[in-house]
């Protein structure tokens, strides 16, 4: 019953969300089966009597289901919420926008000096201890597979921890991977912005005494941004570097 409660909360979020369907496709729900052949630990063999549940015992049950499917349809809406587009917006999923930060190099841009191109978007920052440079080795193998082809791509990635990644930092940490791929800083309410823009969550999370000791919970998403800046499509970070290019090739040849 628990695994059906939580199976129609992801349904739910699934179905209600205004995320395209294909970020959705990575989701695997794996589930307990018994070998085939062999019988479940929780089944009672052949001939034994099968146990009763008290009154006392299926009441609690029931209300403890209850107040789990509560709360899993507590974080559906807030999820959703959070996703909602602005009062006045003219897209059903409003992504993207004006920005002002520090690139990697030092210079102050917007997203008007990025007019041209198309974008590959990507928020984590340089502390990130796995996700953050797994995706960015994706990105740059991604490019190496479209060839000629990644001249007409810009890939950002956007820290969500300014205090930290100053463009000094940034600029070895994105050299590492790719020359190709830009750096962006700013102040902790220019990255709120921002983040706030593209629909992305991130918080800081403790781990010490110290300052300095902290990790940032954040969204792991890939936007793609056409040339007029506008919103076109997410990516899975989960995606392989050939499933990326060969997204980012398609969505390039359509676009001619």
């Amino acid at each position: 019953m628990p695994q059906l409660l939580y199976l129609c909360a992801v349904r739910a979020f699934v179905t209600y969300s205004p995320w395209p369907r294909e970020v959705f496709q990575s989701i695997n729900i794996v589930r307990g089966r018994g070998s085939a052949g062999t019988s479940s630990p929780n089944r009672s063999a052949p001939g034994e009597e099968q146990p009763v549940m008290s009154p006392q015992t299926r009441r609690a049950t029931l209300v403890g289901l209850g107040a789990l499917a509560l709360g899993a349809l507590g974080a559906v809406a807030m999820v959703v919420a959070h996703f909602r587009p602005e009062p006045g917006s003219h897209s059903a999923l409003a992504i993207g926008g004006p920005f002002t930060l520090t690139a990697s190099d030092g210079r102050t841009v917007s997203d008007r000096s990025f007019r041209g191109k198309w974008l590959l978007v990507y928020f984590g920052y340089t502390y990130c201890p796995d996700v953050c440079p797994t995706t960015l080795n994706d990105i740059a193998e991604a490019l190496g597979k479209l060839g000629p082809i990644a001249d007409r791509i810009t890939p950002l990635f956007v820290t969500v921890d300014p205090e930290r990644d100053t463009p000094e930092v940034l600029a070895r940490y994105v050299k590492s991977f790719d020359p190709r791929i830009v750096g962006l800083t700013g102040t902790p309410e220019q990255i709120a912005d921002v983040a706030r823009e593209y629909r992305v969550y991130f918080k800081k999370h403790p781990t010490g005494k110290n300052p300095d000791d902290y990790l940032v919970d954040h969204s792991s998403i890939l936007y793609v941004m056409d040339p007029e800046g506008r919103y076109v499509t997410l990516i899975s970070a989960e995606q392989k570097p050939g499933q990326i290019a060969a997204r980012l090739r398609q969505l390039i040849s359509q676009s001619s």
